[in-house]
């Protein structure tokens, strides 16, 4: 379940450039154009992704601790990719790796995991969720077939059993929409 927050915010031209105004700005009269934002929290989503990235920085850490590189800034960057931004290190006597975390980086992700904005021009809030879960179960479709074309079947499937099609794998839209509907605004 979602808590969201609903709000209007105004579209400004800034010199050569535009920016969102929120309704309750003195310049929001002044917006030409105006869209819906629904702002949402899932803290089921926050935790696993929180617990998700703790796990694949702790293995990057035990990875790379203790280890010697002839360039370490770029040994970080090559073996920790995209979670290189919320790792450090520094080097002992000997040249060996000590990898930690960057507290203001931990900080800033744990601060928006779990938080997602949807805008639309008028939309209201149903309307809105039914547009973004049929958008999810066409990627989900998308992914059963692309499973299917490459040969990669299901791991419970029994020899000689007919291939099961995506409507039967992804939910209605129609189921969706009455989801949609149940969830709250708050």
């Amino acid at each position: 379940m979602y808590s969201v927050t609903e709000r209007t915010l105004g579209i400004a031209a800034d010199g050569d450039t535009f920016r969102y105004v929120a309704d309750d700005d003195p310049s929001f009269n002044e917006c030409g154009f105006v869209v819906k934002a629904y702002v949402c929290f899932d803290s089921k989503k926050r935790s696993k992704d929180e617990q998700e990235l703790k796990a694949s920085l702790m293995d990057k850490v035990n990875e790379l601790s203790g280890r010697k590189f002839h360039d370490p800034v770029k040994a970080l960057a090559k073996k920790t990719g995209w979670m290189s931004k919320y790792l450090d290190y520094e080097l002992d006597a000997e040249s060996r790796m000590t990898v930690t975390y960057k507290s203001n980086a931990m900080t800033f992700f744990r601060n928006r995991t779990g938080m997602f904005v949807m805008l639309t021009p008028s939309s209201r809030w149903e309307s809105t969720m039914a547009a973004y879960d049929a958008r999810e179960n066409m990627e989900r479709a998308f992914a059963i077939f692309k499973n299917e074309l490459d040969g990669v079947r299901g791991a419970h499937r029994r020899p000689g059993a007919r291939p099961r099609s995506a409507a039967d794998k992804v939910p209605s839209t129609n189921d969706q929409s009455e989801d949609a509907h149940h969830r709250r605004l708050e």
